[in-house]
């Protein structure tokens, strides 16, 4: 579990340079409250995070009580027995905000940030937008080479397939629930 500090440091708003930044936006079949309420709470998190170049996907996910909510989190048992732990940092429902970080278990970021917003897309359809930040550590060889390739040659790759799973996963929810 991260440190009350580690997560006051992982709050920090979006920057406005979206150096370090891959964006991801996924309209799906669904009605505005079912996709705020569900995504991502309920999704089957094997069939989004999925393997990717080097990457592991995961395999097993376990949540704290009241998952999804401020201060919940969610720990990833990756493919190759590695785990990840997010932290959700803000939920807001007025606003559709979801906010969710995570200290990364690759050496040379200071953490990786997760924002959703959500919008009526009209016609019982939802647009995610999914904001993912690449905070690197305050030195040369992590903000030019490690966050820049990172982003550049898998990342953008590895968000793209995981928007696509989300967008999968969420019709895939809504269908199976209204039955």
């Amino acid at each position: 579990m991260p440190t009350t500090r580690e997560i006051e440091r992982m709050s920090a708003d979006l920057p406005k340079e979206d150096t370090y930044i891959v964006t991801n936006v996924i309209t799906v079949d669904v009605p505005l409250d079912f996709v705020w309420e569900n995504l991502p709470k309920n999704l089957d998190f094997s069939q989004v995070m999925q393997p990717y170049g080097w990457l592991p996907g995961a395999w097993t996910w376990e949540t704290s009580e009241n998952f999804n909510e401020t201060g919940s989190s969610i720990t990833y048992t990756m493919t190759d027995n590695s785990t990840v732990e997010e932290t959700i940092i803000k939920r807001d429902t007025a606003s559709r905000h979801y906010v969710y970080a995570c200290l990364p278990p690759i050496p040379g970021f200071d953490f990786w940030q997760g924002n959703l917003f959500y919008k009526d897309a009209g016609n019982g359809k939802t647009t995610v937008i999914w904001r993912y930040w690449l905070k690197p550590k305050d030195n040369f060889l992590s903000k030019i080479v490690v966050a820049r390739l990172l982003k550049l040659f898998i990342w953008k790759g590895y968000t793209v397939k995981a928007a696509s799973g989300m967008k999968s996963e969420i019709e895939r929810l809504y269908i199976h629930q209204k039955g």
